[in-house]
């Protein structure tokens, strides 16, 4: 099966958010996570820290995760 991998990162955003949150933003499995990527484009990378990136290619969809992320 051929996996097709999509153009995202043209744009990008950091931003931290308190380490007892990774757990709930990563969600069971990665649910939550997934479902945020798929919902908006984007591309979250989280660390155990705290640190989270996000990447993209529309600006407007980026500012959308980053407000999920925040909420």
């Amino acid at each position: 099966m051929e996996e097709k991998e999509e153009n995202v990162g043209d744009l990008s955003y950091d931003l931290r958010i308190p380490q007892e949150r990774v757990a709930v933003l990563i969600g069971k499995d990665g649910e939550t996570k997934k479902e945020i990527e798929e919902a908006t484009g984007s591309r979250l990378q989280i660390s155990k820290e705290g640190d989270v990136a996000i990447t993209g290619n529309d600006g407007i969809l980026l500012y959308t995760t980053k407000e999920i992320v925040h909420a």
